[in-house]
């Protein structure tokens, strides 16, 4: 069942788009306004949310600027009959999904609709495993100092759980359990009773949940299943110890602990975490000594903006005047000044480093001399050494490269910010990450058609029209012998490919299709 939020303050809108969607089998909340929205979005997820712009409480750019942060994974609808054309752009740059004018064909609406519920419905059917991975990338946006560690985790606990006999569904849920295993270990006291964490009973029913998604009729009873409890009670944040798990399960995630750490220690990660790291990728953070910023602290979001543009430079001067021009290009020029020099202030107070920000002769720049680490710098350093292992036919240090971005990688950079250079940067760094994906999809094809799936849909999540994403995904899933999901990829592809690029699928969509055998509903015509 799919859930619709609709947002309008015309009781009439509402209620009439509420109604159609009813008598179609949707379940359909509406709210008045965004305040209203937000409160409903944080009791519970929907699939697509219908927002009107112009709102009395809070315009509909905002509402879903906070939405977002509610609803990574909804489909966002905009619509209007008063906005100002600009409203369009600013809405696709915050990342809604698709747009409509009042008046608007209430039959083209539905079917608006309808695609995407079958989208959502066609990747799920494709990766049975994307509830868990949407909880772990979740959890691992909040934890940026470990993400390097995923592989090295799951490798471990593989292990563990292939010499108890797991099957592959229930190892799956294990290795990405192990993953963030260190969230409610059992030797930590201090984390048996967090506020927020789960229930044991409430742990085992949503386990429950996530076993009818596997497709596992119950959970098991022995050794294993008492595991893979465990492991996903790990993830949820509840104490293994109120599991009440035998001493035998017990030490088997413990050894797994022990080993992990001793291999990951210092292969992986620096022995000190840098002074100063930035976190851009999805939710910013900026920790000082391990430490976060707080908003309270930056004061204003521009000062935060002010911060990430110069560290974006990269120790390059940037002219006082140049700055005044991005930040405040409608002030006078005293006026613009002064704001500069107020807003580096706060800047340099949030982060309170004296010296993170230096003042040159009209200018200033972020130093590169510091102790710092910024996730952006290590993803696109992978990416480089990433190809140039592949230049050199070094396929196993690029695969390790390219799995270090897939695990750095966490959402859009300053996804919240919408000045034209953190537009570029974004869009930048989004294709470059896109293009390693599908190189990553590539190199694991033939081992691993099962993880080069992940890898396409992890591509096409960032850009839906990327046809070597879908040609990839149509092997793996060729190699994993699921033609008929490989028939579906396909005419979505279709689909996708003719409404946003007036376009048919390319030579490589036509090889991948050509290995399913028999004939696709569409066959791509030449372009």
């Amino acid at each position: 069942m799919q859930d619709i939020l609709i947002i309008d303050d015309d009781d009439l809108v509402r209620q009439s788009l509420s109604l159609l969607l009813s008598r179609e089998g949707f379940v359909v909340h509406s709210a008045a306004g965004g305040r209203e929205a937000l409160e409903l979005a944080r009791q519970q997820a929907f699939t697509v949310v219908v927002c009107d712009i112009r709102m009395p409480d809070m315009d509909g750019i905002e509402a879903v600027r906070l939405l977002r942060q509610e609803l990574e994974d909804a489909h966002f609808i905009m619509i209007t009959g008063y906005a100002s054309e600009e409203a369009p752009i600013q809405a696709l740059r915050l990342g809604v999904d698709d747009y409509l004018r009042k008046p608007f064909d209430l039959n083209e609406f539905l079917e608006r609709i309808r695609t995407v519920c079958r989208e959502r419905r066609l990747r799920r059917a494709a990766d049975p495993y994307r509830e868990l991975f949407r909880l772990a990338e979740y959890l691992r946006s909040s934890l940026p100092s470990w993400a390097e560690r995923s592989d090295a985790a799951e490798k471990l606990c593989r292990e563990v759980g292939e010499s108890l006999g797991l099957k592959d569904r229930e190892l799956a849920a294990v290795c990405l359990a192990a993953h963030y295993h260190q969230l409610a270990w059992p030797d930590r006291a201090e984390r048996t009773a967090v506020p927020g964490t789960t229930e044991p009973s409430e742990g085992l029913e949503r386990l429950a949940q996530l076993l009818a998604l596997l497709g596992l009729p119950s959970i098991p009873n022995d050794e294993a299943g008492q595991l893979l409890v465990g492991a996903v009670e790990l993830v949820h944040g509840t104490s293994l110890e109120t599991l009440n798990l035998p001493a035998g399960i017990l030490d088997s995630l413990r050894g797994v602990h022990e080993r992990w750490a001793a291999q990951t220690s210092e292969a992986v990660s620096p022995a000190r975490p840098a002074r100063l790291q930035i976190v851009t990728l999805g939710r910013i953070r900026v920790l000082v000594e391990g430490v976060e910023v707080s908003d309270a602290e930056w004061e204003s979001a521009r000062a935060r903006w002010l911060f990430l543009y110069l560290l974006s430079r990269r120790g390059q001067r940037i002219p006082q005047e140049r700055l005044m021009e991005v930040f405040w290009p409608n002030s006078s020029p005293e006026r613009a000044r002064r704001a500069l020099i107020s807003t580096v202030h706060r800047a340099r107070k949030a982060v309170s480093i004296p010296d993170a920000i230096l003042r040159g002769d009209r200018s200033y720049s972020f130093n590169r001399d510091l102790d710092y680490w910024w996730d952006v710098d290590e993803v696109m350093g992978a990416i480089r050494r990433g190809r140039a292992h592949e230049v050199s036919g070094k396929v196993s240090e690029a695969v390790q490269e390219y799995r270090r971005v897939d695990a750095l990688y966490r959402g859009e950079f300053a996804r919240e910010c919408l000045d034209d250079w953190a537009v570029e940067l974004r869009d930048q760094v989004c294709r470059s990450v896109v293009s390693s994906f599908e190189t990553l999809a590539a190199l694991l094809l033939s081992d691993d058609p099962a993880a080069a799936e992940r890898q396409a849909w992890r591509a096409l999540a960032l850009e839906p029209t990327a046809e070597r994403a879908y040609a990839l995904l149509i092997r793996s899933l060729i190699l994993q012998g699921r033609r008929d999901e490989a028939v579906r990829v396909y005419q979505q592809c279709v689909r996708v490919l003719e409404e946003e690029l007036d376009l048919m699928p390319g030579p490589e969509v036509a090889q991948a299709v050509a290995a399913i055998g028999g004939s696709p509903e569409r066959q791509p015509a030449p372009r």
